[in-house]
């Protein structure tokens, strides 16, 4: 099966979001051990994560452990930045 873009990964991640019980990182594992993703769409998702999750200082954790709210938020961040690039590369090949 071939792996599903960014944009369809992160609508997954945004459609079963109370399977969070940790950080963004385990979330993956949990979508994959659920069969929601492949082993190869959660280190697509991971490599994702790595580069674009907020810095983390001292902590493992980009946000405080098992707080869904702000990573929902970032999660629907991401999704409306993919959805906008889609749509201006659809708009340069027309």
């Amino acid at each position: 099966m071939k792996a599903r873009n960014y944009l369809e990964l992160f609508i997954i991640m945004r459609d079963n979001i109370n399977m969070l019980h940790s950080g963004l990182c385990g979330y993956c594992n949990i979508l994959r051990i659920h069969e929601k993703i492949s082993s190869d769409e959660q280190d697509i998702l991971l490599r994702y994560l790595e580069i674009h999750t907020p810095k983390r200082i001292d902590s493992a954790y980009g946000w405080a452990p098992g707080l869904i709210e702000p990573r929902l938020r970032w999660i629907n961040d991401t999704i409306n930045l993919l959805t906008n690039e889609t749509t201006q590369n659809s708009n340069i090949t027309k």
